[in-house]
């Protein structure tokens, strides 16, 4: 029988998990559904990329993702991080020979005193035999490549 992880959605995030420097950040939520349990199985990696892209801007990459997948944010990051040996497949650990890196894209991190197109997502990537995460920087006019996914679940995820 397959694990179902529960998300409780009701407690906030937990910063002191990603913000290690202790900055204030303000959240914005990229999703409407409120997800209580999620399968491993139901989660997708998407990039939001039409065949030939090789990379496109951050916003472009939201309104396509959102037009058929669900994002998902931190809190759906906090509830699988412990459970990452157990759930997410080796396929995700490399891509190319670079570590792959999944975001969490239904959560905006936006660090208070910093211009207002600069924003933080959390990624996971798999580097020298383990799981790792960190709250990388973005500008809505940066790109993502084709080995930068996002972690989604389909449209119709009740």
């Amino acid at each position: 029988m397959e694990k179902v992880i529960t998300i409780n959605e009701d407690q906030p995030f937990n910063f002191e998990l990603v913000n290690n420097k202790k900055l204030i950040y303000s959240i914005r939520e990229n999703r409407t559904l409120r997800i209580q349990e999620i399968k491993p199985s139901d989660i997708l990696l998407r990039t939001g990329l039409i065949e030939g892209e090789v990379e496109i801007y951050y916003k472009e990459i939201i309104a396509r993702l959102q037009k058929k997948h669900v994002l998902l944010n931190a809190k759906v990051f906090e509830a699988l991080w412990p459970h990452r040996d157990e759930i997410f497949p080796k396929e995700w650990q490399d891509t190319h020979g670079t570590p792959t890196k999944i975001y969490f894209d239904g959560t905006r991190f936006t660090n208070k005193g910093h211009a207002n197109d600069e924003f933080s997502i959390i990624c996971m990537f798999y580097e020298r035999g383990a799981w790792k995460f960190t709250l990388e920087s973005f500008f809505n006019s940066i790109s993502r490549s084709h080995y930068q996914p996002s972690i989604v679940l389909p449209k119709q995820f009740k």
